[in-house]
């Protein structure tokens, strides 16, 4: 998503897979998401977490307000992420 937002002009406009037409500034919530997640996770680790345990204590709440947030945040991106982290 870095590499992504570096090269794109300012003016330009992204048009996701899904959602909604974006500026290139507005990559900087999925980019700190997605850091924020990989950082949680590492965490959760290092203290012996379990993935079950993980999923139910990173909640995130500034990134929170979707519909689908609990079933991507927990069902995908956390699991997705301890099982990528856990190698």
């Amino acid at each position: 998503m870095k590499k992504v937002r570096s090269f794109l002009p300012d003016d330009a406009v992204v048009v996701p897979g899904h959602g909604i037409p974006v500026k290139p500034q507005d990559l900087e919530f999925t980019i700190k998401y997605l850091e924020t997640l990989d950082t949680e996770v590492k965490n959760a680790i290092a203290k012996g977490r379990t993935l079950e345990q993980a999923q139910k204590e990173i909640t995130m709440k500034k990134f929170q307000g979707y519909a689908l947030w609990g079933w991507v945040h927990s069902g995908v991106n956390i699991p997705n992420t301890y099982k990528e982290l856990s190698k």
